[in-house]
């Protein structure tokens, strides 16, 4: 009998994403890509925690509880941006946008806006011309 036909899991291609910069020069010409809302990953909860202390201060709160719930990513020529909801307490949330900009750099996130007295229910959308802090 014939040997079976078909790949192994170990002969299976892996499909590489591509890199920062090939994502980023796909929109050179001004255009955006943004995300639907996901579920945060280790990644998006290291930026939040990263981000923790500046969030405080900017909302001049403190916050016990900081967990990242959902996120959206907005990809343009600049970068990523990360529009966050956070939970902050039991049943209260926040919002935050972060730039990522050019991490290939090392260059470190800033946050640019946070909107306090966020629902669960609440999307997540731009806040650049929200009531923030």
């Amino acid at each position: 009998m014939g040997a079976a036909v078909g790949r192994s899991r170990s002969q299976t291609k892996k499909i590489e994403e591509p890199s920062y910069w090939d994502m980023v020069n796909k929109h050179m010409d001004g255009s955006k890509t943004v995300t639907d809302e996901r579920e945060p990953d280790s990644q998006i909860q290291a930026l939040t925690d990263l981000m923790k202390g500046v969030i405080q201060a900017k909302a001049a709160k403190k916050y016990e509880i900081f967990k990242a719930i959902k996120y959206r990513g907005v990809l343009d020529e600049k970068g990523i941006t990360y529009e966050l909801k956070v939970q902050v307490g039991e049943n209260d949330y926040i919002h935050s946008t972060i730039e990522n900009k050019d991490p290939a750099l090392g260059l470190s996130p800033k946050l640019r806006y946070v909107a306090q007295e966020k629902t669960l229910d609440d999307p997540i959308h731009d806040l650049s011309g929200q009531n923030r802090y």
